[in-house]
């Protein structure tokens, strides 16, 4: 090693040392703002926030401690968001759990309605099952659903993430009707009824429409899931030139990490101008 760089990183210089380790972290910050895209000046873009898999948060309405849905984790934390962040999310929730939610609480859902919606999920965890479903059976669960979450949860989403991405050909014409906007996988997978050009389009272009003589449906493709993302700064500012952007986790998956990769991506929202919708 050059004379003048043993010196430059003798240990007995430690002040020397860290400016170096500044000078390449500033510049290996400044290459990475060159790979970014240029923000989008669109004077209304919107972000989605879902939980997919919700189930446990309204099993334990059933407690005996719960006298209202903020003595349940998952709500608390939820309105916390909203309040400091104004934040608002919509719940994917597996069907089957409706049949033990309590109708005490609709009031409770009814006042949150604003910032929390619900959706259908699917009926259960167990996608064989969803797999063999006709178009009537699909049909009589779906309708029941939507009928219940009015019922008990307040306000239904337009907006769906159904598991998996998945629906067959014939249940098109029963969710049609009953949705604006179906959310797109964030991978390679088929999407729902779509041939594969038109998923395809939907993953390069971020968005399909599909016009009929009976609706106007809309496919999004979802961007991220926090929990597989690993640096959440350089993932949300990859997506600053969109005017929409698609994020989501699940439940399961919504331990302290997770939580942080959101309260910093609702701030990120927030000073970039997104508006929540859900």
């Amino acid at each position: 090693m050059d004379v003048k760089l043993k010196s430059f990183f003798n240990p007995k210089n430690p002040g020397r040392i860290i400016s170096f380790l500044l000078i390449v972290a500033v510049v290996a910050m400044l290459l990475v703002y060159t790979t970014l895209p240029p923000k989008c000046n669109d004077p209304y873009k919107i972000v989605h926030i879902s939980i997919d898999d919700t189930s446990n948060c309204l099993s334990e309405l059933n407690e005996i401690y719960v006298k209202s849905i903020f003595d349940v984790n998952l709500f608390r934390q939820l309105r916390d968001w909203h309040i400091r962040y104004g934040a608002k999310f919509t719940l994917y929730i597996y069907s089957e759990k409706l049949k033990s939610v309590p109708e005490r609480f609709r009031s409770d859902f009814v006042s949150v309605s604003d910032y929390l919606k619900f959706g259908f999920h699917s009926e259960s965890h167990d996608f064989e099952y969803t797999k063999r479903l006709s178009g009537e059976e699909f049909n009589n669960i779906f309708r029941a659903a939507n009928l219940k979450i009015s019922q008990f949860l307040g306000e239904r989403s337009r907006i769906l993430r159904l598991d998996r991405y998945y629906a067959k050909s014939d249940w098109e014409q029963v969710i049609a009707p009953e949705v604006d906007v179906l959310l797109a996988p964030d991978d390679d997978r088929s999407c729902y009824w779509l041939s594969s050009t038109q998923s395809e389009r939907t993953r390069r272009d971020g968005s399909f429409s599909q016009v009929k003589a009976c609706s106007a449906l809309e496919f999004w493709r979802t961007d991220l899931r926090y929990e597989n993302v690993k640096w959440i700064w350089y993932q949300l500012e990859s997506l600053r030139d969109q005017d929409r952007i698609v994020i989501f986790t699940h439940e399961w998956a919504m331990d302290n990490t997770t939580k942080e990769k959101m309260e910093y991506s609702f701030e990120w929202f927030n000073d970039n101008g997104y508006n929540y919708v859900n």
